[in-house]
């Protein structure tokens, strides 16, 4: 039904702006109020959707021709802004453990990566514009990284740093070789302080092998 389509398009849009424009005063992720983040959890639900409605109002509000309306008035896509919102729920979720890191690592995540495949075609389809929209990438890649590290993913963590090698220009050979492995504890070796900070976590129980995650 074209009507519940509409609305469910509606009702998406005003959660993705709503918590944009709330979201957008606090520069710390440890600021933001719980329930900012509990509406951005019920965000990543509706890529999970089994609504064929929802995902007719999800294939809408990332279409072509909505990122041209957008475009054309110079606003910011809602790709970005919600890639930008889901970075922010990624770092939570790390933080807080538990639970939360669980449905980050199996959730969360995935949506991350479906925004930043919507937005890598808003820069193969507006190349003059490519470097505003990578940077809300280059957000979400980090702490894509830093939660796969956490919970010992040396294929994901490797198949993204290398990913995230390609934004300081062209890569080098003798990186690109290297193996996930070897990516892995050169990466740990070359950034000890992150690695006190944030000890190991379970990935089934998301529980931090340092009591309080070492915060």
């Amino acid at each position: 039904d074209d009507e519940e389509i509409s609305k469910a398009y509606r009702d998406i849009v005003k959660l993705i702006q709503t918590v944009d424009r709330e979201m957008i005063g606090y520069e710390r992720v440890e600021d933001i109020p719980t329930y900012l983040f509990k509406l951005v959890e019920d965000l990543v639900d509706v890529f999970f959707s089994e609504s064929n409605k929802v995902k007719e109002a999800l294939i809408m509000i990332f279409s072509d021709s909505i990122v041209d309306c957008y475009m054309d008035i110079k606003w910011v896509p809602l790709a970005c802004c919600t890639i930008t919102l889901v970075e922010r729920l990624v770092e939570h979720q790390g933080r807080v453990g538990g639970k939360a890191l669980v449905d980050c690592y199996n959730r969360t995540i995935k949506a991350g990566e479906k925004l930043y495949e919507l937005c890598e075609r808003i820069c193969e389809r507006y190349p003059n514009d490519s470097q505003i929209v990578k940077d809300y990438m280059q957000g979400f890649l980090c702490d894509a990284i830093l939660l796969f590290m956490r919970v010992g993913d040396k294929k994901r963590f490797a198949e993204k740093t290398r990913i995230m090698a390609e934004y300081d220009g062209p890569l080098n050979p003798r990186r690109v070789r290297r193996t996930d492995e070897e990516i892995w504890h050169m990466w740990r070796k070359e950034n000890p302080t992150h690695i006190e900070q944030n000890p190991f976590a379970c990935i089934y129980c998301g529980k931090f092998e340092v009591e309080n995650g070492g915060k």
